[in-house]
């Protein structure tokens, strides 16, 4: 009796060329699969920092954490204090410009053509893109600020328009009853004219 003799090496896992291909490839979906998780996941955790993160600046100025209806419902003179508060912060940057030029004009001194490095605000060690993120930040605080003191302003004027029209309503309703009153003493004096005149 001959014996059969054992292939050498380790047993094969898969019978044909086809079967591995197709192991490696599901071996293949399920990392990417799980690949995608961790990215979903990772995406989650960086939006709540981010979220927290702008939540605290939020809670740092109560002015930024107002709604359309607060603005609506709160009284004119805090407004107004409101709008004094935000120009203050604000200072010269009343009027919006592009964000690049923003920018530019605050990380480098002058914005002449041939820019040495005496007149960069930064030092030439520092690196430019953190100062241009820095600088962005700061924008977007503006932006923020500048948005709700438009929006405060434009209520307060709907408020005096409001109360312009109210009392230019008043003098029309006061006019409207002098005049009722002064119809109905002509009617009065009509009537006891005709009395008189079939009395004679």
């Amino acid at each position: 009796m001959s014996q059969e003799k054992r292939p050498r090496g380790r047993p094969r896992k898969y019978e044909t060329n086809a079967e591995r291909k197709k192991a490696y490839r599901e071996r293949k979906k399920a990392e990417r699969i799980e690949l995608e998780k961790r990215v979903v996941k990772l995406e989650k955790q960086l939006e709540k920092t981010d979220h927290e993160v702008a939540s605290k600046k939020i809670t740092s100025d109560p002015i930024l954490s107002l709604t359309f209806n607060e603005i609506m419902k709160t009284d004119t003179e805090i407004l107004q204090t409101y709008v004094t508060s935000l120009k203050k912060e604000l200072g010269d940057s009343l009027s919006l410009y592009s964000p690049l030029s923003i920018i530019i004009e605050n990380i480098i001194g002058s914005l002449e053509p041939i820019v040495s490095t005496r007149s960069l605000k930064i030092s030439p060690n520092q690196i430019i893109s953190l100062q241009v993120d820095k600088q962005i930040d700061e924008f977007e605080e503006s932006l923020k600020q500048l948005t709700l003191l438009h929006i405060i302003e434009l209520e307060l004027g709907h408020r005096e328009n409001d109360s312009i029209e109210d009392y230019e309503l008043e003098i029309l309703e006061r006019r409207i009853d002098e005049l009722e009153k002064e119809v109905v003493k002509k009617k009065e004096i009509k009537v006891s004219s005709k009395i008189i005149t079939n009395e004679r």
